[in-house]
């Protein structure tokens, strides 16, 4: 019961976009599930590469249809870190800039 409250509290935080993509996903695992197509098949004729699908299907597995959902990126950028990247960058910059060489006295 609870799980499933889980669930729902997951897909209703879901964009539309997000949910139509899960959507499609499990189109293309649903013949596996349901038929006993061979994974490699099914991928093959939704011409998505049998590793995407594989780990698809682990997803749906471990947390059912919420896993086929894309997963938001650990390390997306916020704004401060985005600022703190910029300043380590320029600093790096400026530390490691090529600096011209004076010119030769009387050359």
């Amino acid at each position: 019961m609870e799980q499933e409250q889980h669930m729902a509290l997951a897909l209703a935080a879901c964009t539309e976009e997000e949910r139509q993509q899960a959507m499609a996903r499990f189109a293309v695992l649903q013949p596996h599930i349901n038929e006993g197509v061979l994974l490699a098949e099914a991928a093959r004729n939704a011409g998505v590469p049998l590793r995407s699908v594989q780990r698809w299907l682990a997803r749906y597995r471990a947390a059912g249809f919420v896993g086929l959902v894309r997963a938001k990126r650990s390390d997306t950028a916020s704004e401060s870190s985005l600022r703190t990247s910029w300043r380590w960058s320029r600093a790096w910059r400026c530390a490691n800039r090529v600096r011209p060489l004076p010119p030769c006295i009387g050359a």
